[in-house]
């Protein structure tokens, strides 16, 4: 029997996106692809709860999606590189020695709004 614990996290997921899209109007753009990164993790891990399964305590979305694909989940190859890149994005906005000047900008923060919604797209069509 699934439990309905993975409908929190899916809702989690989008107020990370909706977090993102008001923080990117307010041009807070580490920001934006920090959350963005949240919210492809969670719904991951969101997905798993749909599996029946408890997902790890991990923030490693490569590692997350390999989880999920075992269990049904089809991530595009052209989608492996976009995780990879907000992972990226995550280390780069969550660690001060880390931070990288060029992630503040507009262009790459539509671009991690994108790629996050994209894949949460992806994972919503497997929760029916």
């Amino acid at each position: 029997m699934k439990t309905e614990e993975y409908k929190d996290w899916i809702t989690k997921s989008e107020d990370n996106i909706k977090w993102s899209i008001d923080n990117l109007k307010d041009q807070n753009y580490v920001l934006v692809c920090f959350l963005c990164q949240q919210a492809v993790e969670i719904i991951l891990k969101g997905f798993l709860y749909f599996k029946d399964e408890v997902p790890p305590k991990i923030h490693d979305l490569l590692k997350l999606v390999n989880i999920c694909k075992k269990l049904g989940l089809n991530i595009d190859d052209e989608q492996i590189p976009k995780l990879a890149k907000l992972a990226e994005y995550y280390m780069k906005s969550r660690y001060p020695d880390m931070l990288d000047s060029n992630l503040d900008n507009k262009v790459l923060a539509e671009e991690a709004l994108e790629f996050a919604q994209e894949i949460i797209k992806t994972v919503k069509l497997k929760l029916t």
